[in-house]
């Protein structure tokens, strides 16, 4: 019995990182329809926990797109389902224009 608890574990471990990495393509996706050209190979995505040593409470991707130099666009979502929660701008990708074109990802 204590085997079969331990493999469940490492099976809930691996299915929090396959849901990251599901999670990357959704922003990916988003930003993308939004007519953003996503950098290859520019991307991260953290998982958040609040307290720090609870469950995942959030996925946040960090994307690096064409039209900012320095900057990034931080799409915050669902631990679970990927829905997305918030956008917003950082660096040299905070400016009008790109903050106009994000209204409304989901």
């Amino acid at each position: 019995m204590k085997g079969f608890g331990f493999a469940l574990v490492a099976l809930l471990g691996l299915a929090s990182t396959a849901s990251a990495a599901d999670c990357l393509d959704v922003a990916t996706k988003a930003l993308e329809q939004k007519g953003f050209t996503v950098q290859s190979g520019s991307a991260t995505i953290e998982e958040l926990a609040q307290p720090s040593n609870s469950n995942t409470t959030a996925v946040r991707a960090w994307l690096r797109v064409a039209s900012c130099k320095t900057g990034h666009i931080v799409v915050n979502m669902q631990p679970t389902s990927c829905a997305i929660n918030e956008v917003w701008t950082q660096g040299d990708c905070d400016v009008p224009d790109v903050r106009q074109a994000l209204q409304n990802v989901n």
